[in-house]
């Protein structure tokens, strides 16, 4: 029973992630914040839907401003560097201080 759940479950995991996998280069950063884009999103989905710890909405709506980061930072339409080296920094300072909450 366990190996045709996990079975299920991997192949639902190639469904979802192929596309993203499928033009990875692995020379450019822009795949990285894609990928973690991809993994963001599923989670945002999973907490806000299926939560079951106290603060599961606020959780994912951290989660949410992260992908609202990653947009910006994916689309590239930044005029000046000093702008996506704030929205990184920004980022990365909410997964710094909510990811081990995340995974409750």
């Amino acid at each position: 029973m366990r190996l045709l759940c996990s079975l299920r479950n991997g192949i639902y995991n190639l469904c979802i992630w192929f596309k993203v996998i499928w033009y990875d280069s692995p020379h450019d950063y822009h795949y990285f914040f894609v990928m973690l884009r991809k993994k963001l999103f599923l989670m945002e989905q999973f907490i806000r839907v299926k939560g079951c710890h106290e603060d599961h909405i606020e959780d994912a709506d951290n989660i949410k401003e992260c992908i609202r980061l990653l947009d910006k930072i994916i689309a590239d339409d930044y005029e000046d560097m000093a702008v996506i080296v704030v929205d990184i920094r920004d980022l990365f300072k909410i997964i710094d201080n909510n990811i081990l909450g995340w995974w409750d």
